[in-house]
């Protein structure tokens, strides 16, 4: 195969008459003829980007901070799955919803306040809740501030199950992560993640904005009319 940087009309190669207007092929030497996926996302280096892009790429320091992030949060669950469901038959999900209604006044938590806390989707708490209420762990309940709420409510055999679970996950969590840091790292940690958690999860507004106004309705000297008439109707039917 040729090289492709060598010349391909030498001096005194050609035959008189064979490079003609239109002898080449198409596509042999048009924008675009790259062959696909020999340019793969992520695979330029940092500072190589097009003008006009805004991608930034991991640098290898940030890369390095990412990947070990992902490492031990995988492997740090997966610790703590199979010593919750070992322990008390519970999954990561179920001990999280437990622990919160423990700590909640009364032992409970309308539904959709519990989906915000521990970060799942509403059709995810209600499978979950539906399992530990079939376990008898925990109840539902109406809410009595509010007709359309739904509580969920930590039983008896729910703290129970908490109880027996909590030693074996404070050992996990210790063993695998706090004590495996020095003071100082475990500040950073914790600087660091509540810096990312605030990106995520902004901080609910202290004021509710105002509701917009609605808008006036226009009263046509018909309108009016008609007002003033209905006016005299109630007053002399009152």
């Amino acid at each position: 195969m040729a090289d492709p940087a060598a010349p391909t009309d030498l001096p005194g190669t050609d035959q008189p008459g064979t490079d003609q207007l239109g002898t080449d092929q198409p596509g042999t030497d048009q924008p675009g003829t790259d062959q696909p996926g020999t340019d793969q996302p992520g695979t330029d280096q940092p500072g190589t980007e097009q003008p006009g892009t805004d991608q930034r790429w991991l640098d290898p320091a940030e890369m390095a901070a990412w990947l070990a992030f992902l490492e031990v949060s995988h492997l740090l669950d997966r610790a703590i799955e199979q010593q919750l469901r070992q322990d008390a038959g519970l999954s990561h999900a179920q001990y999280e919803i437990l622990n919160r209604l423990a700590a909640a006044p009364g032992g409970q938590l309308r539904m959709s306040d519990l989906a915000d806390v521990i970060v799942v989707s509403r059709s995810g708490l209600t499978y979950q809740v539906t399992q530990l209420e079939k376990a008898g762990l925990v109840r539902r309940g109406k809410c009595p501030s509010d007709d359309r709420g739904v509580l969920a409510i930590l039983t008896p055999a729910g703290h129970a199950a908490l109880v027996r679970a909590a030693p074996g996950h404070l050992r996990v969590v210790r063993d695998n992560l706090i004590d495996a840091l020095t003071p100082a790292q475990l500040a950073a940690l914790t600087e660091g993640l509540t810096a990312a958690r605030a990106r995520l999860r902004p901080p609910p507004p202290t004021t509710w904005p105002a509701a917009p106004p609605t808008r006036a309705r226009l009263i046509t000297p018909a309108r009016r009319s008609n007002l003033g008439q209905n006016h005299i109707k109630r007053h002399h039917l009152g």
